[in-house]
């Protein structure tokens, strides 16, 4: 039985978590993408429990989010939807987690596996206009819809991040109420009792994790004319 919740009655946006029917879609995905060998086992490193899409990481996500499996008019879910979410219902999502995005507090880091990783977000998020700032806003978070995949043989990964354009999934820090935050390049993801960005390991796949999408359900053309 699928999992979800609805966020908004009007227009209706409903949370679900992904089934692990999009688990052979998505890598069939990868491997027509002919990554090296290190970015497709990073990428690979997914799997379903219990019916469920699990143990996607930040990389996985990205790939996700942009090849096109997901259904129409439905997104992976943002800090904000799992704020939503956990207030609608407290024990959706029980003793699993969801990543929705990568937090850069610094652009140090003191593991050095991230640090070419945190200074290309960096200098793109510079370009953009958009600044690391001071006091309670201080970094950025960035959505999984804001970013793209770049395969990059100097990346302990084998793969890098670089923003797409869409500014418009960058937030500051201080708009979501965390419980702790590292510094450097994190994973930022939620659980019932909070909402943490303290992953260094971006690569990581957790089997506790889960995949939560929301859909929107948008009026047709037809029936705006209709209207």
């Amino acid at each position: 039985m699928v999992r979800e919740v609805i966020l908004c009655e009007s227009p209706l946006e409903k949370a679900y978590v992904l089934d692990d029917s999009y688990l052979g879609p998505y890598l069939d995905s990868v491997r027509q993408q002919n990554y090296d060998g290190r970015a497709r086992a990073i990428l690979e490193n997914v799997c379903g429990i219990n019916g469920e899409f699990a143990g996607a990481h930040p990389f996985g996500l990205v790939h996700l989010q942009n090849s096109s499996l997901l259904p129409p008019n439905t997104r992976l879910a943002t800090g904000r939807d799992l704020e939503v979410l956990i207030s609608r219902d407290r024990d959706f999502l029980g003793k699993n987690s969801v990543n929705f995005g990568i937090s850069l507090k610094t652009v140090e880091d003191s593991h050095m596996l991230n640090k070419p990783l945190s200074s290309r977000l960096f200098d793109q998020l510079r370009q953009k206009g958009m600044h690391l700032s001071n006091g309670k806003s201080h970094g950025k978070l960035i959505d999984f819809r804001a970013l793209k995949l770049e395969e990059n043989p100097e990346s302990s990964y084998g793969l890098v991040f670089n923003l797409n354009g869409n500014l418009g999934s960058i937030q500051d820090l201080g708009s979501l109420q965390w419980d702790f935050v590292r510094e450097g390049l994190s994973t930022a993801y939620r659980t019932e009792k909070g909402c943490y960005s303290d992953g260094w390991y971006l690569a990581e796949s957790v089997q506790g994790s889960r995949v939560v999408v929301v859909q929107e359900n948008r009026p047709s053309v037809a029936n705006l004319e209709e209207s």
